[in-house]
């Protein structure tokens, strides 16, 4: 980081804007990693074969998102240096099996969702300057293990067996979307991405 605001110093670049630089990129990635996969949820569950109650987020022949043959993508792992909390849970992507609510998103349902919990805060606002326009971060006023429960601790295996949804319908600032950051009551910070609305 030194060389790198060095660099934009003798560039006549203010140094100080190099963590957001940075901040930026990182908030990229994450929203990256997450289109890849709702692409490969979509590739697989468009034609039917493939269900979002079957498909498995592991490598599992003709059911498995991550094989190498008839999955829909790879496994998506993010840049360690965008999380604050970088132990499992935290620090990989997350499916939310028990699904999340959004006023605006779907028809009322629980929508299929993946999170991914334990980021920095500057990243958090630099994903919602992306999607959104404004750095702000909307409150949960939720734990992150409201969004994902202990028992995924693997990027090989990241499903939750949670059966109760995580309910935002509450949350201020965030009707219609269908991606995005928020805080924790922890404190903490969650990115989450619709890959199905219900």
């Amino acid at each position: 980081m030194a060389v790198l605001a060095y660099f934009l110093a003798g560039s006549g670049i203010n140094p100080g804007g190099a963590s957001s630089i940075s901040g930026s990129a990182r908030a990229s990635s994450i929203i990256t990693q997450a289109s890849n996969i709702k692409t490969g949820v979509d590739l697989m569950t468009t034609n039917g074969a493939v269900t979002m109650s079957t498909l498995k987020f592991d490598n599992s022949a003709n059911v498995g998102l991550f094989n190498v043959d008839t999955g829909g993508t790879s496994p998506q792992v993010p840049d360690i240096s965008a999380y604050e909390k970088k132990t499992g849970p935290d620090g990989f992507w997350i499916y939310r099996g028990a699904g999340i609510k959004i006023t605006g998103v779907g028809s009322g349902g629980a929508s299929y969702a993946i999170v991914t919990t334990g980021l920095t805060q500057s990243v958090c606002e630099q994903i919602n300057q992306t999607l959104h326009g404004s750095t702000t971060i909307p409150d949960s006023n939720k734990a992150a293990a409201t969004f994902r429960d202990a028992t995924a601790t693997t990027r090989t295996s990241p499903v939750d067996t949670a059966t109760t949804p995580t309910d935002l319908t509450s949350v201020s600032g965030i009707d219609g979307w269908d991606m995005g950051c928020l805080k924790t009551s922890d404190p903490s910070y969650v990115f989450y991405h619709v890959l199905k609305p219900q």
